[in-house]
């Protein structure tokens, strides 16, 4: 008989006592492919399976269908992401620093099984980390100024971030409240990061300033849905020794993300915000 995968990871629960999470993970096998059809039965069994998809609303030309379009702020919970919450994880929810007790390790193997899994889906590799910071884009980004040190006087003048014009706050206000030199790339005429002014700026901070650069851009705007080319961008800064970061909060529910590309396109971080 072949392992479910918790108990590949050392999970304690039988494989039958898994099953409602193996028929989940048994459609996304089925129809997260490459096929068109499969595609579309995969969306319509996650679209029948929101919560609240058929509430209706009192509004002043009656009641009516809701219709919730607010994604880019939060996605909607899914019924049988709830049921399997509801049926295997929580009754042996615990603390994860416990491992003194049944429930503190399963919860603890939940936990690593979850950071392996997401490992695989961004193609990291042994140097990258994952790491949960538990309110978004924002706590993580918050979490990389701290490691960083930017709030050191020191660190902060020899340090430059690059932004875009169409940040979300998320990805402004953690680095303005360091203090650190910010330069504001703007778009061209598509609405793209203009990467003719970032490379001259890259160029000059490089060469002249001599300061150390961090880009950080967001791979998908919230407001406008245009995607930036995140392969190319990365290369251009690794040319002038910088550091790419990549806010992926509007974009990580609908792309591939893929942290190592090749040698010289990898992201040296990646923000998601789970929620989306």
């Amino acid at each position: 008989m072949t392992s479910s995968f918790y108990e590949t990871i050392g999970g304690f629960q039988s494989l039958g006592q898994w099953k409602g999470q193996e028929n989940v993970m048994n459609v996304l096998a089925m129809y997260g492919l490459n096929d068109n059809v499969h595609k579309l039965q995969l969306l319509q069994y996650i679209d029948s399976n929101i919560i609240g998809n058929n509430v209706r609303i009192n509004t002043p030309w009656g009641s009516r269908k809701m219709i919730y379009a607010d994604y880019t702020a939060s996605g909607r919970a899914l019924m049988f992401i709830e049921h399997y919450m509801l049926n295997n994880i929580l009754p042996y929810y615990a603390n994860t620093h416990s491992d003194n007790n049944t429930c503190g390790i399963q919860t603890t193997k939940f936990r690593e099984g979850a950071r392996t899994l997401i490992k695989q889906y961004i193609n990291a590799t042994d140097n990258d980390v994952v790491i949960f910071t538990g309110s978004g884009s924002t706590a993580a980004i918050n979490k990389l100024v701290d490691v960083l040190h930017l709030r050191d006087e020191e660190v902060r003048s020899k340090t430059v971030v690059f932004i875009s014009t169409f940040e979300h706050h998320s990805n402004i206000l953690p680095w303005v409240e360091t203090k650190v030199e910010i330069l504001r790339i703007p778009n061209n005429k598509l609405g793209l990061i203009d990467e003719n002014f970032l490379k001259t700026y890259l160029k000059y901070y490089h060469n002249k300033v001599k300061k150390h650069i961090i880009c950080t851009f967001n791979a998908a705007s919230n407001v406008t849905g245009i995607r930036t080319d995140v392969d190319r961008v990365s290369k251009l800064v690794h040319r002038y020794d910088g550091w790419i970061f990549w806010d992926y909060a509007a974009a990580a529910p609908y792309v591939k993300i893929d942290m190592n590309p090749s040698d010289v396109a990898y992201k040296d971080a990646v923000f998601i915000s789970t929620h989306k």
